[in-house]
Formats: C-alpha cells, sequence, structure tokens
C-alpha cells in the first residue's frame, strides 16, 4: 500500500509540469512515457493506478490567485501602470506564493491614449480583479508558468510560424465570395482581410503580424500565425476545402434459373438467398457495368452499339402497266420508303449520381442502369394492290428491344452491396433477372488538405 501511495503521490507532482512524463522505479529503470490525462493507466513493475485528476501549471496558479483577497481596490482614472504595480504589491501583501504580473505593449502603444481605469470592490480576489482591469483596458489576460501577462488582444501567444497549405482550385470560392462586399474593389489587402474574417468567425485568431495569401499559380495557401492558432486554422481547413471523395459504383445483372427463384419465393426472395445462388454458381452474370465519380458529380459509363432504325414509312406507289416482262414489272412494283427514323442504343447503360455523407461510410445514390439486347424484327407491311389489280407485299420492318431498365435512389454502406430490384424474366422466360449495386468510397490518392508543405518560424 505504501509503494502505491508514493506512485500516485509522484504522479500528482509530475502531472503538473508536462503532458508526458516518466517514472523511474527503485531499480533505476525508466518507465513512459505516460500521458497526462485522466483515466490513463500507468502500471510500474507488479504495480498500477489510474490517474484520476490532473492539475497543470495553469489551474495551480488560477486557484492560487483565487484565494488572494484584497480587502479594497478604489481605481479613479488610474493608469495602466499603476493599475500593475497596484497588483504586483497586493500579491506581495496578501499572498503566500510568488506570482508575477506583468505588463506588455506593443513599442509604438502611446500609453496616453489608453482607457483610464476605474473602478472599486471589497474583498475581491486577485483573479476577479485582473479580469475586470482586461476587460476595462481591453486588454487579455495570459498565463505562462507562475506570471500572468496583461497584453493587447492583437498579441501573438507565441512565435509567428510560417507554413504553406495545399488546397483545392475552388478554394477562394468558400472563403473570400462569402465575405465579398464590394467585387470592383478587389484587391490584394481586400481578399486577405476577407479570409481572416472568415477564418476569425470560426474561431482563428489572427494577431497582429499573422497573414494569409492564396497563391493560385501553385494551389496553395501561405499562412502565418502562432502554433495554437495555426492549430485551429486547420481543423477549419480540413472542413472548408474536404478531399474530393471518388466514389466506385458497380452494377451486376445477374440471372438466375427460374426454378430456384420459384423455390426461393416459399420463403423469401433475398438478398442473402440470391448471394447464396450467385457463389454457388447457380446464376449468370449478364453484365456489370462500372463508373468512377466524385461525390455529388453525375456518372455515366456506356458500352454500346447505336440502332437506327425507321419509325414513318411513305408507300410510293407504281402507276398502271401492261407489261408482260417480270424484270418490268418488279421495277413498276410499290414500295414503302423509310420518312422517319429514331436511334436507340443496344448495350449496357449506367447513370448515377452518389453523394457521400460528412462521415464518408454511407453513400446515397440515385441510378439508373440499363441492360438493352439485340432487337428482334416484325414486319408490320401489308399488302398493296396496283391499277392493274396485282397485289404486292410491302415491308415495314420494326425493332423490339428486350430490355432490363431500373431507376432507383438507395443508400448503402460503403464497401456493401445492395440488391436494388430485378425479378424479370429472360426473353425465352426460363430466367429472371435481378440487379445488385455496390458502392465503396475510394478518396483521391495524392490530395493534401491541411497539411503543411513547408514550415518556419519568426
Amino acid at each position: 500500500m505504501r509503494t502505491m501511495l508514493c506512485l500516485l503521490m509522484t504522479i500528482t507532482t509530475v502531472s503538473a509540469l508536462a503532458d508526458e512524463f516518466y517514472l523511474d522505479d527503485a531499480k533505476g529503470k525508466t518507465h513512459g512515457p505516460f500521458r497526462v490525462e485522466k483515466g490513463t493507466k500507468v502500471q510500474v513493475g507488479k504495480e498500477s493506478a489510474t490517474i484520476s485528476r490532473v492539475k497543470t501549471e495553469h489551474d495551480a496558479l488560477v486557484e492560487s490567485m483565487k484565494k488572494i483577497k484584497i480587502p479594497e481596490v478604489a481605481f479613479r482614472q488610474a493608469d495602466i501602470s499603476g493599475v500593475v504595480m497596484f497588483l504586483q504589491n497586493a500579491v506581495k501583501k496578501y499572498g503566500k506564493e510568488e506570482i508575477g504580473i506583468v505588463l506588455r505593449l506593443w513599442p509604438d502603444t502611446d500609453t496616453s491614449k489608453l482607457n483610464k481605469v476605474t473602478f472599486t470592490a471589497r474583498y475581491i480576489s486577485l483573479y476577479e480583479t485582473i479580469k475586470i482591469i482586461a476587460q476595462i483596458m481591453d486588454l487579455r489576460e495570459r498565463i505562462s508558468g507562475t506570471t500572468v501577462i496583461l497584453e493587447p488582444l492583437d498579441m501573438p501567444d507565441g512565435p509567428i510560424i510560417r507554413r504553406l497549405y495545399r488546397v483545392k482550385p475552388t478554394y477562394m470560392e468558400g472563403t473570400i465570395r462569402p465575405y465579398e462586399q464590394v467585387p470592383n474593389e478587389d484587391t490584394p489587402q481586400s481578399r486577405e482581410e476577407d479570409q481572416k474574417a472568415f477564418f476569425a468567425a470560426m474561431g482563428v485568431g489572427w494577431p497582429r503580424g499573422a497573414s494569409i495569401k492564396y497563391m493560385g499559380s501553385v494551389g496553395k495557401l501561405a499562412v502565418a500565425n502562432t502554433a495554437s492558432n495555426l492549430k485551429a486554422f486547420e481543423v477549419v481547413l480540413a472542413i472548408i476545402d474536404v478531399v474530393p471523395t471518388q466514389l466506385e459504383i458497380d452494377v451486376h445483372f445477374v440471372a438466375f434459373d427460374k426454378a430456384d427463384i420459384a423455390k426461393l419465393a416459399q420463403t423469401e426472395i433475398n438478398m442473402a438467398g440470391l448471394m447464396d445462388l450467385w457463389t454457388n454458381g447457380r446464376a449468370e452474370l449478364l453484365a456489370a457495368p462500372k463508373v468512377v465519380t466524385k461525390s455529388g458529380v453525375e456518372g455515366v459509363t456506356k458500352g454500346v452499339t447505336e440502332y437506327i432504325y425507321p419509325t414513318e414509312f411513305t408507300v410510293l406507289r407504281a402507276p398502271g402497266t401492261n407489261t408482260n416482262t417480270t424484270a418490268e414489272a418488279a421495277m413498276k412494283a410499290p414500295a414503302a420508303e423509310a420518312s422517319g427514323f429514331e436511334m436507340r442504343e443496344v448495350g449496357v447503360i449506367l447513370e448515377v449520381a452518389p453523394d457521400v455523407s460528412p462521415e464518408g461510410d454511407l453513400i446515397d445514390m440515385t441510378l439508373t442502369p440499363q441492360l438493352v439486347r439485340e432487337p428482334t424484327w416484325e414486319d408490320y407491311g401489308g399488302k398493296c394492290v396496283t391499277g392493274d389489280g396485282r397485289e404486292w407485299r410491302l415491308q415495314m420492318r420494326q425493332p423490339f428491344f428486350p430490355s432490363y431498365v431500373l431507376s432507383t435512389s438507395v443508400s448503402v454502406m460503403s464497401g456493401k452491396r445492395v440488391l436494388i430490384g430485378g425479378g424479370t424474366p429472360t426473353r425465352d422466360g426460363k430466367k429472371v433477372v435481378y440487379v445488385f449495386a455496390t458502392a465503396r468510397n475510394a478518396p483521391l490518392k495524392g490530395w493534401s488538405v491541411g497539411y503543411p508543405v513547408t514550415e518556419g518560424a519568426e
């Protein structure tokens, strides 16, 4: 039990110093690194423990400032330098721990133009006093170690780091246009301000010295900001500049024996039963069109032959004749001349409009797969009697296209197959055709969003 208590005390002490820590046992062996997070399991030798509380330096300093009570605060048009001196003296007089209070301003700041402090209070904590002063002075309080820094809101909280990011060509459409007020005044400066405003609305800070510039010629974004703001910026960028998702959609037309379907229908014709027949070789694959397209973009694939056929006919009648020769009579026979035409594509056609969910696992599809077979021809011509009483047979052939056409909208998990329709008999009536669809998420390779190409610090 004593060993366990020592271990827990060590964790509490070290956790205030870093996000990761190591432990040395009695034999000099080092264990770790361990994450300073609630719930983290720590094992040293045969002993183990779970971190239940994490107290950082920031938490400890805030707690100390709340314990320091100032009997009376009375500022009347006080300047910032006098206010900071008062706070420093209050720490020495009423506090037990050393807490530094520092004023950090820009070198070109004219302190005479800063707001004056006027407020009174009794028995108020040092923490509340600093909060109120910062609000009155339009300053920000920032804790660093055991020091409280009062600084302008546009003061960076660390060194400015420069990074390059790859972005899509449509990046500017989502950042500038929502903030574009006067299109005729489009300048590099206004474009930068529009981008800053866009990201600021999503929680990214832009202190003095921070910048953002889109370089369309190379498809990159140059950003200069502090490490904490860059982290927030990358989160937003990953949302608005989403990698275009490439989707693969397969459709299978499968013919099953009519007898097998009749047997399956005695219970239920479902995906599992049809797949069992298919995988056991009791089905014929008629066609398997496939299309690759981006999410939100319609894709079409075809493997067809164009059949052009007549739809209208004009009968050309021959004048009466007394000829006795077969050749001359044939030349005088009436004929049906095609005067209107249509075209039908014969083969496999797949039209699909997919849309992937934000999580990337569910794919919504509106699709129209078609399987059109070679036509059979029927003659709709009739008898024609010429002026001299002879009968002639006119040919007016029309095609019939055996087709399996389906139009539907479905949702499918990425990589899963779904039965989308069917139950259509083949032309000979011996088989029944069902249609399956599979969709899978295939992100574009080589695309990088929110990832710094280069990095440098000032």
